[in-house]
């Protein structure tokens, strides 16, 4: 398995190219592009711009795993959604890339942090759920003739957010090119072992995230702020780096060599761990070159 990071915390204070060098010199082997701004006109937008962005990064010695097109397809505008995908599938083809990921969007709550519906049953009645399964058909017949593979990634609070529901997702859009990109920090908010989804779904994985998951006593305050998650019964969820939560990664590693998965595990960065994104990166890739 390589070694790779997602660019968008990095882009925050730098150029996209900037990002790519940067994460050359930390040592990274794999680069993944954020790809969910559908208003933007930086270069990862423009056919051209990304075609030559990536050739160099290419160049540098990089690999370019994936387009992170999270804008997902249970809102109102899921239509115009759709479309944007559409735009990076034909920027993955024109550029090389093989991967283009995407979620499914949020529950139809006013707090899906605390009210969201629980049960695959509830959640595949609502037209949210009709759209996305529409969204991922629609998806899946324009990707097939730009050899290009959409994947999902089951999001804690989402639509599609465990294993049941990947499962759900699955059967409804009814193909078998779907993908799954795999990020094992979600499962703990489900109570959920992130080993057994790669055994769940192992011939489904191409591109895999890696953060953590603390499990926490509940802070009221930190909830009310967005910084974690209530899980009832007085605990609270919230995002860490590669160990420093709750999940077992040599059993995760383990699991997916079992699957036969040897491609990148891409560092996600910016959901309010501690550290700056280059120290975070730095103490990522020690961590993953002592499990490897």
């Amino acid at each position: 398995m390589k070694q790779g990071i997602l660019l968008g915390e990095f882009t925050k204070t730098m150029s996209l190219k900037e990002a790519i060098a940067l994460a050359k010199k930390i040592g990274y082997e794999c680069v993944e592009i954020p790809a969910y701004d559908a208003g933007s006109k930086k270069e990862q937008y423009d056919p051209e711009g990304a075609r030559k962005l990536f050739d160099w990064a290419r160049n540098q010695g990089l690999a370019v795993t994936s387009l992170q097109c999270h804008v997902g397809y249970s809102a109102p505008n899921w239509k115009d959604c759709v479309a944007h995908t559409k735009k990076m599938i034909d920027i993955a083809q024109y550029s090389g890339l093989s991967v283009v990921h995407t979620v499914s969007g949020p529950l139809p709550s006013a707090n899906v942090h605390r009210q969201w519906l629980k049960g695959t049953s509830d959640i595949a009645k609502t037209p949210e759920w009709a759209n996305i399964v529409s969204a991922y058909k629609e998806l899946c017949d324009y990707a097939s003739s730009a050899y290009v593979r959409v994947a999902i990634e089951p999001v804690f609070v989402y639509m599609v957010c465990n294993l049941e529901t990947t499962k759900k997702l699955l059967e409804d859009v009814g193909r078998n090119d779907l993908y799954i990109n795999y990020d094992p920090s979600h499962f703990p908010y489900q109570r959920e072992d992130a080993a057994q989804f790669i055994k769940a779904f192992a011939n489904k994985i191409i591109h895999c995230h890696v953060k953590d998951a603390a499990i926490q006593k509940e802070n009221p305050a930190e909830i009310e702020k967005g910084d974690a998650f209530s899980m009832g019964s007085g605990e609270q969820f919230k995002f860490a780096a590669p160990g420093k939560g709750v999940l077992d990664w040599k059993a995760i590693i383990a699991a997916l060599k079992e699957i036969g998965y040897n491609h990148v595990l891409s560092l996600e960065m910016g959901h309010g761990y501690e550290g700056t994104p280059q120290k975070i990166a730095e103490d990522n890739l020690k961590y993953f070159k002592s499990l490897l």
